[in-house]
């Protein structure tokens, strides 16, 4: 049967023509350099937790549920739903020995549901076995989670009667109101935990989230009483998805309008101008160090090689001051005290919400025979 609709050969041939075109610019370009790095972070990351990102086996459990919410509150059903319905296929073909033709049709909606059940399981084991866990690994499984949750619902409106399609609205609402006292308590934990994230986020002791999570908290908690009366009448049920659809764009907005702008300019936004500026004035030749707040992002802000260097790992740092030519280091503010002897000489050029950008050689130099100007104010340029 799988050979015969699965058309595995011209599937294959499919997948080199599409993926095969970017492999191969890939090693024109770099060579053996993209070899031993995509093995790094392949079968390294594989089978070796890097950078941290070690956590447990259930990593995926709430990344899978929250990430995919409200459809993955189907997930579990449709998945019981596929598995049934492929042991009572399995049943039948050893009674019979063969499947009949005229039974092709019938089942070729719930083939498709195994499919999809298969790559849900397959690929979550997969990850999950991994040693390096991050919440992107599974995007993979999400077109085949929705694809299994729309064929479990429209089931479900077809016929009333379809098992576990209350429990599922019933778990949906459980986990959106979860969900709202969560945003409603967020602005309360993040002012307590605040003082944890100095070290990313060094203006986070005086950052409020203002009141967009109350906004959502309040959004949640509407749509879920509206998502139980249509998802329990078996009249009205279709409006369910819609009022849960509708309530995940609202709060989206909320976060985007009220939320994001002000993380985005306080925490994420600083270093990655402080690099770009950085990658204006320094030659190919001179060194850009991030010391402390190492995110791999400001490589690509500043369009050149960056020497990350953690905070506790001096030595490397008094090493690299060491080498001849302009350096910049970029670090959050609170880290200034903590720089070597060999930094004394390093000067502030940009300050921008709690982070510093220091060079050891002023950004415009005076011409020979030319006293510098004093200046008229030391503070740093930037806020």
């Amino acid at each position: 049967l799988f050979w015969e609709r699965g058309v595995p050969l011209a599937g294959t041939l499919l997948f080199f023509i599409l993926a095969g075109p970017w492999y191969a610019a890939m090693f024109l370009i770099h060579g053996d350099a993209y070899s031993s790095q995509a093995q790094v972070h392949t079968v390294g990351r594989f089978l070796a937790p890097m950078e941290g990102h070690g956590v447990g086996w259930w990593f995926y459990i709430p990344v899978l549920l929250l990430g995919f919410y409200p459809w993955s509150s189907f997930l579990p059903a449709g998945l019981y739903h596929a598995y049934v319905t492929w042991r009572a296929f399995r049943s039948r073909q050893n009674q019979t020995h063969a499947l009949p033709e005229a039974r092709t049709a019938e089942i070729s909606h719930d083939e498709l549901n195994w499919f999809m059940g298969l790559w849900i399981v397959g690929v979550f084991i997969f990850f999950s076995l991994s040693s390096t866990r991050l919440p992107h690994y599974i995007g993979p499984l999400f077109p085949a989670c929705a694809i299994l949750a729309a064929s479990y619902w429209t089931q479900g409106l077809q016929d009333p009667s379809t098992k576990g399609l209350r429990g599922s609205i019933h778990f949906l609402m459980s986990v959106g109101y979860l969900l709202a006292i969560g945003f409603a308590c967020a602005p309360a934990l993040f002012a307590k935990f605040s003082e944890k994230m100095v070290k990313e986020f060094p203006l986070a002791t005086q950052f409020d989230l203002g009141p967009g999570p109350y906004a959502g908290a309040t959004i949640v908690v509407l749509a879920m009483g509206l998502v139980g009366y249509f998802g329990l009448n078996d009249d009205k049920r279709a409006l369910a998805f819609g009022v849960a659809g509708g309530a995940l764009a609202s709060v989206f907005l909320v976060a985007i309008l009220t939320i994001v702008p002000g993380l985005n300019r306080y925490a994420i936004a600083p270093p990655q101008e402080l690099a770009y500026a950085a990658g204006l004035n320094l030659q190919p030749t001179d060194q850009l160090i991030a010391f402390g707040s190492t995110r791999p992002s400001f490589a690509f802000y500043a369009r050149r090689t960056v020497s990350f260097i953690p905070s506790n790992e001096l030595d490397r740092l008094r090493t690299a001051l060491g080498k001849d030519g302009r350096i910049m280091i970029l670090l959050p503010e609170y880290l200034q005290d903590t720089l070597p002897k060999e930094a004394a000489g390093f000067q502030p050029i940009l300050k921008r919400y709690g982070f510093l950008l220091l060079s050891n050689q002023p950004v415009v130099e005076a011409p020979q025979g030319v006293d510098a100007a004093p200046s008229q104010s030391s503070k740093p340029l930037g806020h």
